[in-house]
C-alpha cells in the first residue's frame, strides 16, 4: 500500500519536471522575430530622435518600449566583427549617435553600407542616455534596413 502511495507521487513529479522543462526548452527556443517585413510604428528622423532624447532620456524608452521605430540618418559607423554588426547612425562631427545592433539574419544587407551614405534602419529601442561629456546615444537591436 505504502509502495503505490510512493509510485504516485513519484509519477506526478516526473510529469511536473517534464512539463516544466517542456515549457523551459519552448520559451528559450523561441526565434526572434524579423522585422524586414514588418511596418513601423514611428517613423523619425535621426535628429528628431536625439532631440527628444536630450529633452528626457528615460521618458525615450518608456515611449517608444515594445514600438517598431524607423529611423533615417547618415551612417556614421559601420563595425563588422565576430559578434555580428552594430552601426552608428549620426553626424560625425557629434558625439551623440543611434547605435543599432543590427539583426545577425541580415548580416549581409550592411557590407555594402558607407559612412555618410543617408539609411532607414528599424528596430526597437533598448536604451537612451544623455551624457554632457559623451553625448546623447540612443541603443536599438534588431534592426533591420527599411525597404
Amino acid at each position: 500500500m505504502k509502495l503505490k502511495k510512493w509510485l504516485k507521487v513519484l509519477l506526478v513529479l516526473v510529469l511536473i519536471g517534464a512539463f516544466s522543462t517542456w515549457i523551459v526548452l519552448k520559451y528559450v527556443n523561441t526565434p526572434n522575430i524579423d522585422y524586414s517585413n514588418t511596418k513601423s510604428d514611428i517613423n523619425l528622423t535621426y535628429t528628431a530622435l536625439l532631440k527628444e532624447t536630450k529633452a528626457n532620456d528615460t521618458l525615450i524608452v518608456k515611449i517608444y518600449i515594445n514600438k517598431l521605430i524607423a529611423v533615417t540618418g547618415p551612417v556614421k559607423e559601420v563595425k563588422n566583427d565576430s559578434s555580428g554588426c552594430v552601426l552608428q547612425i549620426g553626424d560625425t562631427t557629434d558625439l551623440s549617435s543611434i547605435v543599432c545592433q543590427m539583426d545577425n539574419r541580415h548580416n549581409s544587407d550592411f557590407k555594402t553600407i558607407k559612412p555618410g551614405q543617408i539609411i532607414t534602419i528599424k528596430g526597437k529601442i533598448t536604451g537612451a542616455n544623455n551624457d554632457e561629456l559623451l553625448g546623447t546615444t540612443v541603443e536599438m537591436n534588431f534592426c533591420v534596413l527599411h525597404k
